[in-house]
């Protein structure tokens, strides 16, 4: 029965680790950062979930171009900086 459970979990978490949700953002807080991401042509990266903001590093933008970008709680784009 535990051997069970356990696949039930991994199929569920599968799928979520698939779209690269952050564990610490809300479903809403997700699909609206990946929203403010692609306004600014950008995609990929690894999100550090702050008190006041987002920051996601190491995101595509612009062909194979990567940055580092802050938002503030409200997905307004507050840097963008590129790295290397």
């Amino acid at each position: 029965m535990r051997i069970m459970s356990l696949l039930v979990i991994i199929a569920f978490a599968g799928p979520a680790a698939a779209e690269g949700l952050h564990p610490d953002l809300t479903a809403d807080q997700s699909s609206r950062l990946q929203a403010a991401l692609d306004a600014q042509g950008c995609a990929g990266g690894t999100v550090r979930v702050g008190t006041t903001e987002f920051a996601v590093s190491g995101a595509r933008c612009g062909g194979d171009r990567e940055y580092d970008l802050v938002f503030d709680r409200e997905y307004k784009l507050l840097r963008k900086d590129p790295r290397g």
